[in-house]
């Protein structure tokens, strides 16, 4: 592995310290600013993440490009989830750089009362469990929200809980295949772990070039709730 620390920025926006949310979950407090996973040579979407967000602490977590863009991906999310495990960090937000926050990340509703994953949002491929619906309120104005616990496609905005640290660490180093899978097959399928999405999309990926991919993808495209029938572009 890579010299974790030296591949991390100063903080952004860090007199947000101890007043940004995610959920009940204090920014800087609770969580360590947001990490925000970007190639080194997409300066591009760095620039557009300093310039959207000027209320939430974050940190860019600078990977070099990999002549194997899956594998590339893997390993950056596993080295930020083993720096938050030797930081002793209980939970850890992991963004990718092609994010765009639909509602404010201080009304995620409060989060369950035993979690491993939370995706802020995603590809909903398979429910476990619907939670009961969320009365509409001032701190959370979304009529008809609720937790579902289940499957979830797409890492570019989630948060770990400490509980699959290890998990992560130690069998997602010598998995050969996409994140996704190793996580949804892994994690999210496991009757060992608990992983929720709110039903309403706090967080999509943008549309553009994908590096990973090597083609543009989401164009027009509108990402669907849990329980909605969708196909991937």
């Amino acid at each position: 592995m890579e010299d974790i620390q030296t591949s991390f920025s100063h903080i952004y926006n860090r007199d947000s310290i101890g007043k940004a949310k995610i959920a009940d979950l204090l920014i800087g407090i609770d969580i360590p600013p947001i990490i925000v996973i970007n190639l080194r040579t997409r300066v591009d979407r760095a620039k557009t993440v300093i310039t959207s967000i000027k209320d939430i602490p974050f940190i860019f977590y600078t990977a070099e490009p990999h002549n194997n863009p899956i594998r590339g991906c893997l390993e950056s999310h596993i080295n930020i989830v083993k720096w938050a495990a030797s930081k002793k960090y209980k939970n850890v937000c992991i963004f990718e750089d092609d994010f765009i926050i639909q509602h404010p990340l201080n009304t995620v509703p409060s989060l369950p009362n035993k979690w491993d994953m939370i995706y802020l949002g995603g590809l909903c491929t398979h429910i476990k469990e619907w939670g009961p619906e969320m009365p509409k309120t001032d701190r959370h104005p979304f009529s008809g929200n609720k937790w579902v616990k289940g499957t979830f496609y797409c890492n570019h905005a989630y948060i770990v809980n400490d509980t699959v640290y290890q998990k992560i660490i130690d069998d997602g180093w010598i998995y050969t295949k996409e994140l996704d899978r190793f996580y949804t097959g892994e994690i999210h399928d496991s009757a060992m772990y608990n992983v929720y999405m709110p039903y309403v999309q706090y967080v999509v990926q943008t549309s553009g070039w994908s590096d990973i991919d090597g083609k543009n993808k989401w164009d027009n495209w509108k990402w669907p709730n849990p329980g909605d029938v969708f196909n991937v572009p």
